[in-house]
């Protein structure tokens, strides 16, 4: 198996955490390279004592994103947040493709 293209998963981390992480694996599987946001349980984001701030977290996922050679957008329920079009505007900005789970 080769090594296919390198994947970003964006979604909104309260609605679609558990579905990106179901997508990484089925990525990395068909053997793509896969990058997602920081883990938001280990950065603390969820327990309001986060160690690392939310500023550098959203620089490091756009990092990421301009890394990538698709972006992949994790809509359940065809839910988009105002950070998850934030990002999928940046990657088109990037001229990177766009990819929706859910149809728009």
């Amino acid at each position: 198996m080769e090594v296919r293209d390198i994947v970003a998963i964006c979604g909104s981390m309260n609605r679609a955490w558990e579905s990106m992480k179901f997508a990484k694996i089925s990525f990395e599987r068909a053997g793509y390279i896969v990058l997602l946001p920081a883990d938001p349980d280990s950065s603390g984001i969820f327990t309001g004592e986060p160690f690392i701030s939310k500023e550098l977290l959203t620089a490091m996922h756009y990092k990421r994103i301009a890394m990538a050679t698709i972006v992949y957008i994790c809509n359940v329920g065809g839910y988009i947040g105002e950070s998850t079009q934030m990002e999928i505007e940046f990657a088109r900005g990037l001229n990177i493709p766009v990819y929706f789970a859910y149809p728009m």
